[in-house]
């Protein structure tokens, strides 16, 4: 069986710190493909740096609505007032 490399923190901070401008402008939706070859995107994404967690839900799951809120919670402690 082959290794396969996890994506580590400091690898995302460094790709997001070098895109190019026309790539920092722009919605974010999230495409999942399933074990079972099921499909489905979504805007429900969360990035928690203190978990190391990319959290993304489907719509109509429990959390797709909280899970927007607790993204743009996140946004407020980095973002100035």
């Amino acid at each position: 069986m082959v290794e396969r490399k996890q994506m580590r923190k400091e690898e995302l901070v460094k790709l997001f710190n070098h895109l190019h401008k026309e790539d920092k402008d722009g919605i974010i939706e999230a495409v999942v493909h399933d074990v079972n070859g099921g499909m489905f995107t979504t805007d429900s994404i969360r990035l928690d740096m203190d978990g190391g967690r990319l959290i993304i839900c489907q719509l109509n799951s429990p959390c797709y609505e909280s899970n927007k809120k607790n993204w743009e919670q996140e946004l407020e402690f980095i973002l100035p007032t």
